[in-house]
Formats: structure tokens, C-alpha cells, sequence
């Protein structure tokens, strides 16, 4: 898929479930759109905030954007309200826009 054709089909996707995004671009270009999607580890679960800085994601947003948290200072993983997850979240990744909308919280670690 060319860049215009992927473009395209991102915009369709911000506003339409994937299916139609999909259905509908197979419509326009007559072939269906290759797209590898980014796989997500399985969802696990760890009980322990122990040790583990807990801070709101807006909060980690910031401190992403200033330049106090940057990837090489420690580790980070999405967290809900009570818990940590086991899917990974970089602060450059954080910077590019790039992040997981779906979790509130992170768990952060300096090493």
C-alpha cells in the first residue's frame, strides 16, 4: 500500500470502526488494505505497586515532554487504578503521540 493509500485509510480509521474503514477502502482502491497492525502482548495483571513510582498519565505526559523521563532513566508499564500491567510505555513514544489511550495510570521504575 502506497503512502497516500495508507494515509487515507488511518483517516478513515480515526472516525469509522475498521470494518467499514476497510469495507469502504476496499470499495475506492478495489483491494483490500495490507496493513500490519501492531501486536499487543497479552494482558497480565501484577498485583504489587510496590517500589514502583504510580502516577497519573497526565502527569507521566509531562514529565515526557519537559525532558525529566526519558528512556534510558528506568522502566515504565500502563497500570490501571490499583495495578500494573505488563505492556511496556516509552517516554519517547509518549512524546511522538504514540501511546496506549486505553490505561489512566502508569508504573514507573528508575533503574
Amino acid at each position: 500500500m502506497n503512502k497516500i493509500k495508507h494515509i487515507f485509510y488511518d483517516f478513515l480509521c480515526s472516525f469509522m470502526p475498521h470494518f467499514w474503514a476497510t469495507l469502504f477502502y476496499s470499495f475506492i482502491f478495489g483491494e483490500h488494505p495490507k496493513i500490519e497492525l501492531p501486536r499487543r502482548p497479552h494482558l497480565k495483571l501484577e498485583d504489587s505497586l510496590t517500589g514502583w513510582c504510580h502516577v497519573s498519565f497526565e502527569t507521566f505526559y509531562d514529565w515526557c515532554v519537559e525532558g525529566s523521563v526519558v528512556d534510558g532513566d528506568g522502566i515504565g508499564y500502563y497500570a490501571t487504578d490499583d495495578k500494573r500491567t505488563n505492556i511496556p510505555v516509552l517516554p519517547s513514544s509518549v512524546v511522538k503521540g504514540e501511546w496506549d489511550k486505553s490505561f489512566s495510570y502508569v508504573a514507573w521504575k528508575n533503574t
